[in-house]
């Protein structure tokens, strides 16, 4: 049989012709790819073309297809409107361009260029890949269907239904297996309820994490959120900060090396170098472990603490195991009696000239 099936494929290119396409055609076409898988080898199987012709010109052994042309290798089905398939397993498509892969990934476009070899795609023309509920557009796309690796370097823009969520970036890499993205250069994540704007960011279309790598701002409502590192559930709305972050909320700021903030909750926790600063800078409470709440304004600090209040021409130093303060702690008048600060632990009361805060 496959003696037969190599004898007419050489009959075939040794006068180009145009065929219409018939039952028998199709018989042939698997004849002829069942002898080279036995040989080991991996073909592109045509399925379907209104008319094919064998045409030297393009290549040795090249073929041109027309009309509703579809193609399948390995777990991948391709349909466009005309396409040209060579030797080595090339195949150039044109025209309503799509690649269906699995139960959930598709692919559409108006160019791809395919090498069956390494089932490597170069999809170009409106390119927009679909998977779940995430769509992608981009104007280029390189797809690995081998390890279902989308990358795009022209500028893509991601819209998540389920999370309703839109992302746009200048490139990014989808794993399709992972479900995860990774977003470089002017990254932005719109929300009805928040934006992200990011140097670098990873995210997780089935958990709705995102990590953050470089100078990254999230703004939710009066909430304001810089770090540099850590990453935040867009679902939960806890932020998990490993570098150098703060909260700004309801004119107070709350600034460490590492911070956790649960924006449901209105709690934010620092460790190291935290400082909580009120809106007019006036005052700061300083320590290497702090905690804010946003519902009740309360603070604490401890470890080191220290309040700083600045009080006209003099500035005012408390300083104590842990301290305790307040809303009216952080306006411009000088604590009085009314005032809500404590200490907890020894503490140092201390007056000097005002310096900058």
């Amino acid at each position: 049989m496959r003696t037969t099936a190599r004898t007419v494929m050489v009959h075939a290119l040794s006068a180009p012709r145009t065929v219409t396409h018939r039952p028998i055609l199709l018989i042939f076409t698997w004849l002829f790819a069942t002898s080279l898988f036995a040989q080991g080898g991996s073909r592109v199987e045509i399925l379907n073309a209104d008319t094919w012709q064998f045409d030297d010109g393009l290549a040795a052994g090249a073929q041109r297809l027309k009309g509703n042309v579809r193609f399948k290798h390995a777990d991948a089905i391709m349909q466009c409107d005309s396409a040209h398939l060579y030797q080595d397993q090339r195949v150039d498509a044109f025209g309503h361009v799509t690649i269906d892969q699995g139960d959930s990934m598709h692919v559409d476009a108006e160019r791809l260029r395919y090498s069956g070899q390494d089932r490597m795609a170069r999809l170009e023309g409106s390119v927009r890949l679909r998977n779940g509920d995430m769509e992608l557009t981009t104007p280029a796309l390189d797809y690995d269907l081998r390890g279902r690796r989308a990358v795009y370097t022209q500028g893509g823009r991601i819209v998540s239904q389920r999370e309703g969520n839109t992302l746009t970036s200048n490139a990014g890499t989808y794993f399709a297996d992972q479900r995860r993205f990774v977003f470089s250069r002017n990254v932005r994540l719109d929300h009805p309820e928040r934006t992200i704007a990011s140097d670098t960011m990873h995210y997780v279309t089935s958990t709705g994490v995102s990590e953050f790598f470089g100078p990254t701002t999230i703004t939710q409502g009066n909430t304001v959120i810089k770090t540099l590192r850590g990453e935040y559930n867009t679902r939960t709305e806890r932020a998990r900060f490993t570098r150098r972050s703060s909260v700004l909320t309801k004119g107070r700021m709350l600034e460490g090396d590492s911070l956790h903030y649960d924006r449901k909750s209105g709690v934010g926790e620092a460790w190291g170098n935290v400082a909580v600063t009120d809106s007019s800078g006036d005052v700061r409470a300083l320590g290497d472990v702090g905690r804010y709440e946003e519902l009740t304004e309360r603070s604490m600090i401890t470890g080191r603490a220290e309040l700083v209040m600045r009080m006209g021409a003099d500035t005012l130093f408390l300083h104590g195991d842990t301290l305790f303060t307040a809303p009216e702690c952080f306006d411009r008048l000088s604590p009085g009696p009314t005032s809500h600060l404590s200490t907890q632990g020894s503490a140092l009361l201390q007056e000097r000239p005002a310096r900058s805060l």
